[in-house]
């Protein structure tokens, strides 16, 4: 690594903004998972899905999609509001369809409708 990309990573090298995202959203995930899987009574579904999507779609569209490329602090902040976003979008779905469907229905339902929908929402809004 030259001494220009050295200086380019800051003081905190191993970190950069989509690590930060990453690291915000697993931190919002961690409480979704815990409240979805003692609300459900069952523990794969609510433990994979949700975590997938709330841990890893936020950095995806902030990789791919986003137009602007932010310090870490506020990749952060992004991060935050991103993870927020999916982990709402997820417990609506959820808590909506669980009486119907059950609790795995709930969160498979949420899962096929939540990440294809931010997906398109972020290709076709923002973009490039």
């Amino acid at each position: 690594m030259s001494n220009r990309e050295a200086d380019a990573s800051g003081p905190t090298g191993w970190l950069n903004p989509e690590k930060a995202i990453i690291i915000v959203c697993a931190a919002i995930a961690l409480p979704v998972v815990y409240g979805l899987t003692e609300r459900l009574g069952t523990i794969t579904y609510p433990a994979i899905f949700p975590t997938l999507a709330i841990v890893f779609m936020p950095p995806f569209i902030y990789r791919s999609y986003w137009p602007t490329t932010y310090d870490v602090v506020r990749a952060t902040g992004w991060g935050l509001l991103a993870g927020i976003a999916v982990a709402a979008q997820f417990l609506g779905v959820i808590l909506l369809a669980e009486p119907t469907l059950g609790g795995d229905g709930a969160v498979l339902l949420a899962f096929g409708v939540v990440v294809p929908v931010d997906y398109a929402l972020a290709r076709f809004v923002i973009g490039r």
